[in-house]
């Protein structure tokens, strides 16, 4: 399975891509460091790209506890990283520093280990908030992580 820094690989990919000179603030995109879990729940803190009260569209990563990235996901358009990924988990009802996965998560992580920590790819220009869709499809194909199965092919650079 891949990690973050083959995810950094591939965004400088996906960067090559595109039209920079039209896209400017895009030259910017970076991974952010792997947040683990638990530690977000315990400092009751924010996750990526919902820091300091900016709800941002992007790209998103959860990693197992060995750091290889199991799902890609995106928060495009009306949806914030946060937003999307507070679907799934939730606080324990009687320890509010403690999570677990919804429904939805135990879903999506069934034929898997559940994730441990989250990264991601914050668009801080709303203006470019589509891009987010075409940056998800092109990490899915390029990490091949176990628990994206929808519209999985290879993509060729060739």
């Amino acid at each position: 399975m891949a990690t973050i820094k083959e995810a950094r690989t591939a965004l400088e990919g996906f960067k090559s891509c595109l039209r920079l000179e039209v896209m400017p603030s895009l030259e910017k995109l970076e991974i952010s460091e792997p947040r683990m879990l638990d530690d977000i729940w315990a400092k009751q803190d924010y996750f990526p790209g919902s820091e300091n009260g900016d709800w941002n569209p992007g790209v998103y990563f959860m990693l197992n506890a060995a750091g290889e990235i199991i799902y890609v996901g995106k928060a495009s358009n009306n949806n914030a990283i946060g937003v999307r990924l507070s679907g799934y988990f939730k606080t324990d009802l009687t320890d509010k520093l403690t999570w677990r996965l919804s429904a939805h998560g135990k879903h999506k992580f069934k034929d898997c280990n559940p994730p441990a920590a989250i990264s991601a790819i914050v668009i801080s220009d709303y203006e470019f908030a589509w891009i987010a869709p075409a940056m998800e499809e092109y990490l899915i194909n390029k990490l091949d992580p176990v628990a994206n199965t929808v519209g999985k092919r290879k993509i060729d650079d060739g």
